[in-house]
């Protein structure tokens, strides 16, 4: 199994919370230094969502899966 890091671009999907089973590009990691950090994700479509960290899994690294 091969590790990829959450950052910026990579390819993931949204795996827990309101916006579960959406798949797009990373955006923007950002958040609070004492709570939780937020993941913006953009799909294909244009449309844009916000998720805590922990829920988002890395399916692949760069803009296509």
């Amino acid at each position: 199994m091969i590790s990829t890091k959450i950052v910026v671009d990579n390819v993931v999907m949204i795996i827990g919370g309101k916006n579960r089973d959406h798949v797009g590009t990373i955006n923007n990691r950002g958040g609070y230094k004492d709570r939780f950090e937020t993941i913006h994700v953009q799909d294909a479509t244009g449309h844009e969502v916000a998720t805590r960290l922990n829920n988002v899994y890395t399916i692949s690294k760069g803009k296509k899966p």
